[in-house]
């Protein structure tokens, strides 16, 4: 595959990372690079919450990774984010255990947006939502590499034609995926299929190419 693979990661929307087991981060996109005052998504790798403008409030960061790492569920709370700029706002974070296709434990997922009160539903601050165990995933069988592949650009908008450019596969071969994928989860369309995977917690899991990029 000749794609840049971390180029792919960070054009990502919103602002989206992922740590280690270790809460060390090894990928981000360029938005949440730019508030932390880093030149390039590469620059975070290495650094851990503590190295960065939100190092006041890594403390309470860290504890929460290692609440998931314990629980491996998925979260959704709002908290404090202290910018590189010295202003400090309240983020809407949804973070969750990063599986491999193993079912492997390797790390925190995560993104999050800025809060704003009439476009949140109340839930608690810390504490957060529990959402679906991955337990509950692993119960519609494993997927293969190209399925993972697919599976990452269309939960994140892309069209057929666009993971057809991105993997350098046909669009038909695309399609096929994306059918054998419906049939996997018992679903009859693709937006059907995207609601799942989403409530199935899929969003936190990276394919092996953007995976093994990192940790080889």
């Amino acid at each position: 595959m000749n794609f840049d693979k971390l180029n792919v990661f960070a054009q990502l929307p919103n602002f989206a990372f992922c740590k280690d087991l270790h809460s060390t981060y090894f990928q981000c996109n360029s938005n949440l690079a730019k508030i932390a005052g880093l030149e390039s998504p590469n620059d975070i790798i290495g650094k851990n919450d503590y190295k960065l403008p939100w190092a006041e409030q890594a403390d309470l960061y860290v504890r929460g990774d290692q609440e998931i790492l314990d629980t491996s569920m998925i979260v959704e709370f709002v908290e404090p984010l202290p910018l590189s700029t010295g202003e400090t706002i309240k983020i809407v974070i949804q973070k969750g255990p990063l599986f491999n296709l193993k079912g492997q434990k390797i790390g925190i997922i995560g993104n999050f947006s800025e809060y704003v009160d009439n476009k949140y539903d109340g839930r608690s601050q810390r504490g957060g939502k529990n959402m679906l165990s991955p337990h509950t995933r692993h119960a519609y069988g494993p997927l293969t590499k190209k399925q993972s592949e697919c599976l990452f650009y269309l939960i994140r908008g892309k069209s057929s034609k666009e993971i057809s450019l991105l993997l350098k596969k046909s669009k038909r071969t695309i399609e096929d995926h994306i059918n054998n994928l419906k049939d996997q989860f018992n679903c009859q369309t693709k937006s059907e299929l995207i609601d799942k995977v989403f409530e199935l917690g899929y969003a936190h899991v990276l394919p092996p190419s953007l995976i093994e990029h990192y940790h080889k």
